[in-house]
């Protein structure tokens, strides 16, 4: 079942799942190669039991690590 959300003009019918959410968080001198599997489950971030479902991919422009659950974690430094 959608939600519909009336406004002044047409409603607005929402997805009856969500297919992604993102999270921005801006780091100054953040340096992608340093997020990984064992930081992320060493800090708590991420559950121990979590597993990856790929190979992460791993630069100084950018990384990202993708888990079994569906959740992707894309660091990249800021501009």
């Amino acid at each position: 079942m959608s939600t519909v959300i009336p406004t002044s003009q047409e409603p607005v019918t929402l997805p009856n799942e969500i297919l992604e959410i993102s999270i921005s968080i801006a780091v100054k001198e953040l340096d992608p190669t340093l997020v990984n599997e064992q930081f992320l489950k060493f800090s708590g971030i991420v559950p121990n039991e979590w597993e990856l479902n790929q190979q992460p991919v791993v630069s100084k422009a950018g990384s990202q690590l993708v888990f079994k659950n569906g959740l992707s974690i894309v660091p990249n430094p800021a501009p």
